[in-house]
């Protein structure tokens, strides 16, 4: 639990620097602190929502409205995971909001934003997010995107990073010509019941 002193001497507002998320909120009082009021100002992209769901299970309306919401809140400038966690980019996750939004927003600027910041610049160094699953997310990615937008013109301004990103996929694979995580790489398994390593295997 973060704690967050506040000072009463020398301000009538308080206002925390750093943009938080919170489900719960307790405020403990010492003697020197008096408040008339606590607000919160919520942070997050204007979008129209374009996909609506409704059917007559009020508790799956119900998990539909927490699971949009939640999208809209970890759609920022890019996606990012976890609206109470990292919050940051990570290409799985990523790519699991391209997909939803394009049925609840439709906001094609995310995903492009998005694309372009997971990748990166050349010269590639290691795998996206350093995880070799994630660099296929990002050309699936890619592939949707296409497939939903029909907007040829980002794919061809990604191609050449696309191209440098499969170069550096093939120098990988072992000698059997398979992809496989090599030393560096992670190699995500969500129900590993070991601490993932990018030592040497």
């Amino acid at each position: 639990m973060d704690r967050i002193p506040v000072d009463n001497s020398s301000a009538k507002e308080f206002i925390v620097s750093l943009s938080k998320a919170f489900r719960y909120i307790y405020v403990e009082k010492e003697n020197t602190l008096i408040y008339d009021s606590l607000s919160m100002l919520y942070e997050y992209l204007p979008l129209d929502y374009k996909g609506s769901f409704r059917c007559n299970e009020e508790q799956i309306n119900k998990i539909w409205d927490v699971a949009a919401y939640t999208l809209h809140l970890t759609t920022r400038e890019f996606f990012i995971d976890g609206i109470k966690r990292d919050r940051w980019m990570w290409s799985g996750d990523a790519y699991q909001s391209y997909l939803m939004n394009y049925y609840s927003f439709f906001d094609s600027p995310a995903v492009t934003r998005t694309m372009f910041a997971l990748r990166g610049k050349d010269p590639v160094t290691s795998h996206v997010n350093t995880i070799m699953d994630y660099s296929f997310y990002w050309f699936i990615g890619i592939y949707d995107f296409y497939q939903y937008t029909g907007n040829k013109q980002l794919v061809e301004q990604l191609y050449p990073r696309m191209k440098s990103l499969m170069d550096y996929c093939l120098s990988r694979r072992n000698t059997d010509g398979m992809m496989q995580g090599l030393a560096g790489d992670w190699v995500f398994i969500d129900w590993v019941d070991f601490k993932m390593s990018k030592q040497e295997r």
